[in-house]
């Protein structure tokens, strides 16, 4: 594979420091099938919203699924020198790459609320990625993230005997009907706005997967906050291949 371009040298300024970042900042480096040479790969960029389907959505698709995770901002020294880490252990192309960022990283600069500056930095960043992504695959799928739900629901770990082994999932007890968060909604729907319009600007091969539309309508519910009960993955799982 030819030389590639660093995330680095296309985003320019960084961020490194503590007042816009979480009490924990955290990553996840996934190189599914490590050992061959796979027919068809794809790759996962985001936090724990998209990282919950990954097995889920290689068993779909058939074909070994890499994972960069991350709970940074796209300019954040963190998110920037990982990526770069990232992509300088692979020699091969993705035949599709599916981003959804912007959960985390919403906190202002200087530790306060996030501001219009912010927004347009956000979807500065956000372009540079894509063109960072493109010397990697054909086909780039940008999906737009979850709304935020008040968390009410009481959890407990399920036991299911599977394959001769003990397994535990989470499932939620009780009926009430979910609230949404609108303090953090709010940011939420502006960055969603930022992805559909970068979707709708971008030329080929980026691609707008409105999941978070698409659960909205569903009947599925959620463990906490903003992660869907297991139940859910599969139907995910599958909206994802149909991109594909």
């Amino acid at each position: 594979m030819k030389a590639m371009q660093s995330y680095r040298d296309l985003i320019g300024d960084t961020y490194k420091g503590c007042p816009a970042r979480e009490p924990v900042e955290w990553s996840n480096f996934w190189y599914d099938g490590a050992d061959c040479r796979a027919g068809r790969r794809c790759l996962l960029i985001g936090d724990s919203t998209i990282r919950m389907v990954r097995s889920t959505f290689a068993k779909v698709a058939g074909c070994p699924v890499d994972m960069f995770g991350t709970s940074s901002a796209l300019d954040d020294e963190l998110f920037v020198s990982q990526i770069d880490a990232f992509f300088g252990c692979i020699d091969y192309r993705y035949d599709a790459i599916f981003v959804q960022t912007g959960h985390h990283g919403r906190i202002g600069k200087d530790g306060g609320r996030y501001g219009e500056d912010d927004f347009l930095k956000f979807g500065r960043d956000y372009r540079c990625l894509l063109s960072f992504l493109r010397q990697y695959s054909d086909k780039i799928i940008i999906e737009t993230i979850y709304d935020s739900v008040i968390p009410t629901k009481i959890l407990k770990a399920d036991k299911y005997l599977f394959k001769g082994k003990i397994h535990r999932c989470l499932v939620r007890l009780g009926l009430e009907k979910e609230i949404p968060d609108d303090t953090i909604n709010g940011v939420t729907r502006r960055k969603n706005d930022i992805v559909m319009s970068l979707a709708a600007s971008e030329p080929y091969p980026v691609i707008l997967l409105d999941i978070n539309g698409i659960m909205n309508r569903t009947g599925y519910v959620h463990i906490d906050h903003i992660h869907f009960e297991d139940a859910a993955k599969m139907f995910i799982a599958h909206r994802m291949q149909e991109m594909l």
